[in-house]
């Protein structure tokens, strides 16, 4: 087996843990659950605003134009669902959760990218590549777990789709890369 799909196996098992402790954790989870993610969402801006975003922009100027693509398309898919939902107040929620799972799973699917073509690039590029995106695999799980459930969604299918958003799309990912990587 290929090292960045190994990679994506294991960052879907722990993203899968993460998704699954907060399962676990019941009504505490769901009560506390606007603070887990006003956490994660936290950390996701500042990740954003001063890692990533920058770090785009000095590799190409055109970086800011996908930024802003990604931004104004996530809007959209929002618009959308709001659109279906009628505009009723107790679905804008569920069209921002869906939104957010959404956003996440194309996230996952990304991550299983990097991981793969990582590995194709150096073994110690690889390495050191999975143990930086293993960090955030744990909350990846805990969030895709909360949105899935401020979408209105019962406990078993927000595990379901939590475990679809943040741990298969990351295999996924791996796999498409792996298939293309081998042409290169």
């Amino acid at each position: 087996m290929e090292p960045g799909l190994l990679a994506a196996f294991l960052a879907a098992a722990i993203s899968s843990a993460g998704l699954l402790s907060m399962a676990a954790l019941g009504d505490w989870g769901r009560r506390n659950s606007p603070y887990f993610s006003a956490f994660a969402i936290g950390v996701l801006l500042v990740a954003i605003l001063f890692h990533l975003a920058p770090e785009a922009l000095s590799y190409s100027r055109d970086a800011i134009n996908w930024v802003v693509a990604g931004f104004f398309a996530m809007v959209g898919v929002g618009m959308l669902l709001r659109l279906f939902t009628d505009n009723q107040r107790n679905l804008l929620g569920a069209a921002f959760g869906y939104a957010s799972i959404i956003a996440l799973g194309f996230h996952s699917f990304v991550d299983g990218l990097i991981y793969e073509a990582t590995y194709h690039a150096e073994l110690f590029t690889g390495t050191i590549a999975t143990l930086g995106l293993l960090l955030h695999e744990f909350p990846e799980g805990v969030i895709a777990y909360f949105l899935a459930r401020g979408a209105g969604l019962d406990r078993p299918t927000s595990i379901l789709w939590a475990f679809v958003a943040a741990s298969l799309t990351t295999v996924a990912g791996a796999y498409v890369a792996t298939s293309y990587i081998e042409r290169v």
